[in-house]
């Protein structure tokens, strides 16, 4: 019977702080303005995030884990890629050239191990204008005016987006991009002999924002008239692809059949550079303007975890659930009460309130063994006999 008015005591103060806690949480999940669009547009990502965006990477990751590659991704280029990797894709999210500290460590990275293949896809182009584009003109009916004017003025921002970073010119040591004053879209493609699929050109929906000039020691793979697609950088029994844009191998444009078919010849010639068989793929997702570090570096905080996306949110989710957890199972810390006299008083009240009840049944014998039962209860223990305080009197109760 001691642990009642424990339990009593902790559960107004654990349902209290639990109804804190959910308001507050209602309340940022109300007021906090999070970035939630209709449409995900976030670029160049395989993860979470890439399985929806239609600007993402992750149709092109799963045709290279079904082609029997294991597939991975990284943010930053570490020792562990550089010794690991035996394929990196990326998807550039700088409009200008790669740093040259980058293209460096990644020529280091080719000739670390014979066979590897790097393939990067420059940025001059994202699917969201395509999308809001073909939304109008397939589902005309499905939306009132004021949400057609929305649509158009979303795909007029995104054209601006993509003529601004398209006008960016660069030159590294794989290649140079200037910008075209027109939006090139082929319908006609001029293929390698290794690189011949059977592609309806008409089908296509490839946007060529910028032109890709390569090296002079570049062979190139799939071009449109003066336009360069795809190419190729031998280094030994390495190599870099080079792909001028993402327009037929993001998520939103494989849907399209022709592209898929470009995408699947590009994933095939993973298994042409070295040794045949399942390799080890990464795509990098490299912030726009990163550099590697050279020199001392300092050591990794074993804490950077909390910064990181979503994890930090589940350990603090973790850690809320574990303060409520302490507080509704561990004893409470202050003065200290009197158990027993809780109890005592807690049942002379009962008491009270039944001798008034039991007084409208007028039944006066089964109210004199109530009391008495209550007195032998009530009794102290140990020597002394008698009671130790003052009891109510039986006619006092019965006045109830």
């Amino acid at each position: 019977m001691n642990d009642s008015p424990q339990a009593e005591f902790r559960k107004p103060l654990f349902w209290i702080l639990a109804g804190v806690i959910v308001s507050v949480l209602a309340i940022v999940l109300a007021v906090y303005p999070w970035p939630a669009p209709e449409v995900d547009v976030t670029y160049g990502t395989m993860g979470w995030l890439g399985r929806k965006s239609i600007n993402g990477t992750w149709v092109l990751a799963e045709m290279v884990r079904r082609s029997g590659h294991s597939v991975s991704r990284s943010t930053h280029l570490s020792p562990m890629l550089k010794e690991q990797a035996d394929c990196l894709i990326w998807f550039a999210a700088d409009p200008n050239v790669p740093h040259e500290s980058v293209v460096t460590w990644l020529e280091d990275w080719l000739k670390a191990k014979p066979g590897r293949t790097l393939i990067y896809v420059g940025r001059h182009f994202e699917a969201t204008s395509l999308y809001w584009k073909k939304l109008l003109e397939r589902f005309p009916d499905q939306y009132d005016p004021v949400r057609q004017k929305e649509i158009a003025r979303r795909q007029a921002l995104e054209e601006q987006f993509l003529q601004l970073i398209s006008n960016v010119e660069g030159q590294c040591a794989w290649f140079s991009f200037k910008p075209l004053p027109d939006v090139v879209r082929p319908k006609s493609l001029e293929m390698h002999p290794q690189w011949r699929v059977p592609v309806n050109p008409q089908d296509l929906e490839i946007e060529l924002r910028s032109q890709m000039i390569p090296a002079q020691d570049a062979e190139v793979l799939i071009r449109s008239e003066k336009h360069v697609l795809v190419a190729r950088l031998p280094r030994g029994s390495s190599q870099i692809l080079l792909v001028n844009n993402g327009s037929f191998l993001l998520n939103m444009m494989l849907v399209n059949r022709e592209h898929r078919k470009l995408a699947r010849r590009l994933v095939q010639a993973i298994d042409e550079s070295g040794t045949s068989g399942p390799k080890r793929v990464c795509f990098l997702e490299l912030r726009p303007g990163y550099q590697v570090v050279t020199g001392p570096t300092e050591e990794p905080s074993p804490y950077r975890f909390l910064t990181v996306y979503p994890l930090n949110v589940i350990v603090l989710h973790l850690f809320l659930l574990a303060v409520l957890f302490a507080l509704a199972r561990f004893p409470r810390l202050g003065p200290g009460y009197e158990p027993d006299l809780v109890l005592r008083t807690s049942f002379d009240a009962h008491l009270a309130a039944m001798a008034r009840w039991l007084r409208r049944t007028r039944d006066y014998q089964f109210v004199q063994e109530v009391i008495s039962q209550w007195e032998r209860i009530s009794a102290p223990r140990g020597q002394g006999g008698r009671g130790l305080r003052e009891r109510p009197h039986k006619s006092r109760l019965l006045r109830y």
